[in-house]
């Protein structure tokens, strides 16, 4: 019998500490999150569900005892073992998994299938073949989550300007709303039924653009892509002037709404 083949290596390996500060959640949100899902899948104790893009657990560990089965599923390896690290997410069953690959769940076990902040990473149509693979029969839940950033706040303006920036260099960057939007298409008219979009949680939230773009530079990619180095480079090195001349401050604190939202479809 031969090894399974490695894993291809995570633009998040080493980034899972950082990851966790950047992508935080206020106080109390990421539970409101857990019971949300929870609630508008109708998931019992013994359903089980899949997290693609577990992460760090900053929604996935309050998946607790007295709800669903749970398995996350992530690539990077530091990711995952920030969320064994959590207190009470020792008990979460967690595994190493390529979401562009064959995830390693049974077929027709699936109660729901959730994922925050991470399908735009992701091959819509592979999505759709592994969601209807591991679906329950009956049907099952598909729920994405992300952020809204008020419109036209400064985190809003520097966002669609650093997608305009890469459409420049040949790029097409990802978007969560247009990434839900393919994967219902995808899903096909005939065996799905949306699950209207809800939001979960409100707040403010106050940054600088060099906080913004800073960010950005130390992530791994950009704009749900991994473009090289050098385009990576350009894009932001421009972005910080536009927003220099935009704002007149790069240290200029700003407030801005944030919003999360979870939306979906049931496969049936």
């Amino acid at each position: 019998m031969h090894p399974p083949p490695a894993a291809t290596p995570s633009l998040f390996d080493g980034q899972a500490r950082a990851y966790e500060r950047r992508a935080a959640l206020p106080p109390g949100v990421g539970a409101e999150i857990a019971r949300a899902v929870t609630e508008v899948t109708a998931l019992g104790r013994d359903d089980l569900l899949v997290e693609i893009g577990a992460g760090t657990g900053l929604v996935g560990r309050f998946f607790a005892t007295g709800g669903p089965r749970y398995l996350g599923l992530d690539l990077s390896l530091d990711m995952l073992a920030l969320f064994r690290a959590k207190r009470g997410a020792a008990g979460h069953p967690l595994a190493q998994a390529d979401g562009n690959r064959t995830w390693p769940v049974a077929g027709g076990v699936a109660a729901a299938i959730f994922s925050s902040r991470a399908l735009h990473l992701l091959s819509t149509p592979h999505v759709a073949t592994q969601a209807r693979r591991i679906a329950r029969a009956g049907g099952a839940a598909l729920v994405t989550g992300r952020l809204r950033y008020e419109r036209g706040g400064i985190r809003d303006r520097i966002a669609v300007r650093m997608r305009s920036l890469l459409r420049e260099e040949g790029y097409r960057p990802r978007g969560g709303e247009r990434m839900q939007r393919r994967l219902v298409a995808v899903l096909g008219r005939e065996d799905r039924e949306p699950i209207p979009r809800r939001r979960v949680a409100c707040w403010s939230a106050t940054a600088t653009p060099r906080q913004a773009i800073s960010e950005w530079r130390r992530k791994p990619g950009l704009g749900g892509l991994d473009p090289d180095a050098g385009a990576k480079r350009r894009v932001l090195d421009r972005l910080e002037e536009w927003a220099r001349a935009e704002t007149g401050d790069l240290d200029r604190v700003f407030e801005t709404g944030v919003a999360y939202d979870i939306e979906g479809v049931w496969i049936r």
